[in-house]
């Protein structure tokens, strides 16, 4: 498989080329010329991608540059400074990647879901590092700009996972698939009432001791107990709803009653309206 990377020039415009449509089937860098040669291999981790491509418009990119996700086109602020991606370059650990994949990710869509809401590119990544910490370091599981979704941690020690372990890896990457990459670009509506309980605290300090859950949160962020955006909201929701049963979603909802509101405007909004059940993806 041979997979080519195009210079851009300027920069500028390779950040509006991708982000003027959400799925194309190619997208330019130059005028006429492809971003991305997506060639077949009879490379197991080569073919894979070249099929991916062809039936959904997906580039699953190891071979990638800065420009692939430094662009952030989620935020105001188009070049983002804070992450920086180390490359996978080891074939066995790229293709346990793709099979890690298939077990968190793909095999719970249809090719239809595929083709509309998977986001243009898919990047595999040794270490995702969050220089936005205090630490200056973070091996990111996942993280997301609004055309891609890059995976962390791609080593061979995928394979010594365990079952929980993948239930709390797969959680956090369906998180990020549906609040940055489908909400954020405005494929799927939530209803108001998801947000109403949380309008007044979204991003501001609950207080020290305050209990998130109490407020409809699953979390809080920073010293400040500081409740999360609307967009964390959603990623904290379907990272809770896709790593558990619905009895354990049950059990950890008990005792508050706007989790629980909150748990079933969404689930119902999803699957009324786009005739997907996320909690089945749990339930597995």
């Amino acid at each position: 498989m041979t997979m080519k990377t195009r210079s851009f020039i300027p920069a500028l415009m390779a950040a509006l080329a991708l982000s003027s449509c959400y799925h194309e089937k190619d997208i330019t860098a130059e005028i006429g010329e492809p971003q991305y040669v997506i060639e077949d291999s009879e490379e197991p981790v080569g073919h894979f991608i070249y099929e991916f491509y062809q039936n959904y418009g997906v580039y699953i990119l190891y071979d990638y540059s800065e420009l692939d996700y430094r662009w952030n086109l989620n935020s105001t602020e188009l070049l983002n400074e804070d992450y920086n991606f180390i490359r996978q370059k080891d074939k066995v650990a790229l293709s346990l990647g793709i099979e890690y994949l298939e077990k968190t990710l793909f095999q719970f869509y249809n090719d239809g879901f595929k083709q509309k809401y998977f986001p243009i590119k898919i990047l595999l990544a040794d270490t995702i590092i969050n220089g936005s910490y205090s630490s200056g370091n973070k091996d990111d599981i996942a993280f997301t700009g609004r055309n891609y979704l890059a995976i962390g941690r791609i080593r061979q020690d995928l394979e010594n996972l365990s079952d929980e372990e993948l239930k709390e890896r797969r959680g956090i990457i369906h998180g990020k698939l549906w609040a940055n990459n489908i909400y954020t670009n405005g494929l799927i509506e939530i209803p108001q009432e998801f947000f109403e309980p949380g309008l007044e605290y979204y991003g501001k300090s609950l207080g020290k001791n305050a209990d998130p859950r109490a407020f409809g949160f699953w979390s809080t962020t920073g010293y400040a107990n500081t409740a999360p955006t609307q967009n964390q909201d959603i990623d904290d929701f379907v990272r809770m709803i896709t790593s558990h049963t619905q009895a354990e979603m049950e059990a950890e909802m008990a005792d508050y009653e706007l989790l629980r509101n909150k748990y079933e405007i969404l689930l119902n909004c999803l699957n009324t309206q786009y005739h997907i059940d996320l909690q089945s993806i749990g339930n597995q």
